[in-house]
């Protein structure tokens, strides 16, 4: 998998743009099955980005690193809704 870039979008900005229906299905096709706290790392069509990058920071409070994986497909990745917990 080659990496052109790797950069940090302000996803809360995104959640404002899809309805929540949208994030739903968005953040289930990419967080785990066992349990949807846990570390996302996705490879999702670039078109789907901004919607995917919107659920996570919906759903976890978190932040995600965007790579490049070719020129139609990027590498959605978080630290999850565990990261973000406060004890």
């Amino acid at each position: 998998m080659k990496t052109a870039q790797n950069f940090d979008i302000p996803a809360f900005e995104l959640t404002s743009k899809f309805t929540h229906a949208e994030m739903d299905t968005a953040f289930h096709f990419v967080s785990s099955e066992q349990d949807w706290r846990r570390p996302i790392d996705a490879v999702v069509p670039n078109e789907q980005v901004d919607l995917v990058v919107a659920a996570i920071a919906w759903f976890t409070g978190g932040q995600c690193h965007i790579l490049s994986v070719d020129s139609s497909t990027s590498r959605v990745i978080s630290e999850g809704a565990f990261a973000t917990q406060v004890c």
